[in-house]
């Protein structure tokens, strides 16, 4: 499978220093070396490419994956756009959602992908009266998913063979781990109901760098090639949203009727190019001054507990002595071996490197600027490509 994911053409270009970084899991342990990335010269799509060693790779992750796992399972909590508040990132979505397309008071869902039940939780929470749906690879979240009110059934088959039809069906970052998404989406298309609607939410590369270093996301989108690869696949958009979470496209399709079968927009491959080249240089910008502005401190810190502080992490070893987390379901736990501490129990005058995208980064110095321990921001990216 050599061929683009999303337009099916065949020349790809390869970032031929990729394999020089460090990896990390989509469920935040880190990863050797080695990767391979790719951009498609005709749509743009960033991707990886589907080979033995690929496949090796993430049946070696899933093996031993577990989701929310410093978090004793709960979902992670993120900052509210609106009320500046913590809040889990589903009961955010179910609300957009809502309020974007008004859902009755009845219907059904299905959850691709439906981890341990914590969207589907957030739903019923909205919606006490829809019957609810999940999909997963095995059955390890039955008997939890049991105890959701108004849980139907859980699905351990491929997706395209669910059975019934359904009035929402989410896809929460599950489609940048299919081996075939077109398919997927395809295959979703007599699931849905006439007017049902259907719920995507993946990283977006546009504003996260570290996204590219996750070893078992095959696709790396940004708003053009989320919203090409579901044109090709029967659908129109209903609403492609990137403010509801940091970081994150959050994309609403309905069917496509045969009256509005228009031309396909496709992302600018050159322009696609450019940034994860320059994603790739503020990494590799990102650790050495982290190194290098951490040298003088001790005790010194990394900000978060997730992607970008596992990679980072793993990278500077023990150059920091712990990780700083606001979420408090993660306090007191540990990742690289180092504790994790909320803001308030970080010693006096020890040093807390922001390793994060410039943009959130930024958000955070704001709020914590008067704590009594030093913060610093990462490098800016150098032009308007990383925003």
């Amino acid at each position: 499978m050599n061929n683009c994911l999303v337009c099916g053409a065949s020349e790809l270009f390869e970032f031929s220093k990729f394999k020089e970084f460090l990896r990390v899991t989509s469920d935040e342990q880190p990863f050797r070396r080695g990767g391979k990335l790719f951009v498609c010269d005709d749509c743009g799509a960033v991707q990886k490419r589907v080979d033995e060693r690929w496949l090796a790779e993430i049946g070696e992750i899933y093996q031993k994956y577990a989701t929310f796992k410093k978090s004793g399972g709960d979902e992670q909590i993120v900052f509210d756009q609106r009320s500046g508040n913590l809040r889990r990132r589903s009961s955010i979505l179910m609300e957009r959602i809502n309020e974007m397309v008004g859902l009755a008071d009845h219907g059904q869902i299905l959850d691709i992908g439906c981890g341990n039940g914590v969207t589907l939780k957030a739903f019923s929470e909205i919606f006490p009266q829809w019957h609810l749906f999940g999909q997963e690879i095995d059955g390890r979240s039955k008997e939890m998913l049991g105890l959701l009110a108004g849980f139907k059934q859980l699905f351990t088959c491929t997706p395209e063979i669910v059975p019934g039809t359904y009035a929402l069906i989410n896809l929460i970052h599950t489609l940048e781990h299919f081996v075939e998404p077109l398919c997927v989406l395809r295959g979703l298309v007599p699931k849905l109901e006439l007017n049902g609607l259907l719920f995507v939410q993946v990283c977006n590369l546009d504003e996260n760098p570290f996204d590219l270093l996750i070893a078992d996301h095959l696709l790396h989108f940004t708003p053009p090639t989320l919203n090409l690869l579901a044109q090709k696949a029967g659908y129109e958009v209903v609403s492609i949203a990137t403010d509801w979470i940091p970081k994150e496209i959050s994309a609403l399709f309905g069917l496509a009727s045969k009256l509005n079968r228009g031309g396909i927009a496709c992302a600018s491959p050159g322009l696609a190019r450019q940034r994860v080249e320059r994603h790739l240089a503020w990494l590799n910008q990102l650790e050495a001054t982290a190194r290098e502005a951490l040298s003088a401190f001790r005790p010194c810190g990394l900000f978060g507990s997730t992607i970008a502080a596992t990679w980072l992490g793993g990278a500077l070893g023990d150059a920091i002595d712990f990780f700083v987390e606001e979420d408090p379901s993660r306090c007191g736990k540990q990742l690289l071996r180092k504790p994790i501490l909320h803001p308030r129990d970080v010693p006096e005058g020890s040093c807390v490197y922001l390793g994060l995208a410039p943009i959130t980064a930024r958000k955070i110095y704001s709020r914590l600027v008067n704590s009594k321990f030093q913060l610093i921001l990462p490098p800016e990216y150098e032009d308007n490509l990383l925003c």
